[in-house]
């Protein structure tokens, strides 16, 4: 069902899957859709942000677990689009199973498999499942579509012939656990404006999302730094520089302060579950983490 970016899987060759790692293109517009536009933009990109909104869809669906196997389930989300497949969002699914993607109106394939590697991508003998009738849906204009509840039990199916999909990291997937200082660029307070007032501009150029500013040590308690409207990372530089690095190490925060902000705490949910996939989640309790922002 998947691979990695060498290897095929009963036939449908997918990329490496990893939490918040989509198109650009498509990821960035589905931000796009709940922006808070000021009017600064013109009537026009006003006019656009609505029919977006208007015609954002709904994937929801649930998936069941029967294999023995034990690991994060995790269902990713592909865009069916000239006759080629494009990775649009890929989660772990919440504690009772359940999923919801929000797309731009298409046809999808949903898959979903046990990270029993806990590695953030599929593995040869992992169990998987997918649709194979039919291997997409449609989803239309503020249409909420039911997937078909898919069950874990074993092998994922096979297909006839072989089926490519594409992957397209887009920055702010890129940045996540991404090592940077301070003085980079990225930071420069013209991009805090950019956030604010251009929000799509800034998830294309700069990217954000959560990052270090030291290599990750389990045995130093994260500090998350979370700027406020209008704001980066930099205004946090004289609190950061007065951590005690002995016992804590800083992580920050950055985002377009333009989103919503109910969008911009899903990424960040998103991102701490990545994390917890790539370095295990005993290195990353909750309880253990120090949340600091305004």
């Amino acid at each position: 069902m998947l691979s990695t970016s060498t290897g095929v899987i009963n036939n449908l060759r997918i990329p490496t899957i990893t939490a918040l790692k989509s198109a650009r293109a498509r990821a960035a517009s589905v931000l796009c859709l709940t922006l808070l536009i000021p009017i600064s933009c013109g009537i026009r990109e006003v006019k656009q942000q609505v029919e977006q909104i208007e015609n954002v869809g709904v994937l929801v669906g649930q998936v069941d677990v029967l294999s023995p196997e034990n690991g994060p389930v995790i269902v990713s989300c592909y865009r069916y689009e000239n006759d080629a497949y494009t990775l649009e969002s890929t989660r772990v699914v919440e504690p009772d199973g359940s999923y919801r993607f929000r797309v731009i109106p298409g046809n999808f394939l949903v898959t979903a498999y046990i990270d029993v590697s806990r590695d953030g991508q599929f593995q040869r003998g992992e169990p998987g499942n997918f649709h194979l009738d039919p291997l997409t849906l449609a989803v239309g204009a503020s249409e909420v579509v039911k997937v078909a509840d898919l069950t874990i039990s074993g092998d994922p199916p096979r297909l006839t012939k072989d089926v490519d999909a594409e992957r397209r990291l887009p920055l702010i997937a890129e940045n996540l656990g991404k090592v940077v200082s301070l003085d980079d660029p990225a930071f420069a307070r013209a991009n805090y404006s950019l956030g604010m007032w251009r929000p799509l501009d800034f998830l294309d150029r700069v990217g954000g999302g959560l990052m270090f500013l030291r290599t990750y040590d389990a045995n130093r308690m994260p500090v998350i730094f979370v700027h406020g409207i209008n704001g980066g990372p930099n205004d946090w530089r004289t609190a950061i520089a007065q951590l005690n690095g002995e016992r804590y190490q800083p992580w920050i925060f950055y985002y377009p302060s333009g989103l919503r902000l109910d969008m911009v705490s899903s990424y960040l949910v998103l991102a701490i579950e990545e994390l917890r996939l790539r370095y295990g989640s005993r290195s990353l309790p909750s309880r253990h983490t120090a949340w600091v922002g305004w």
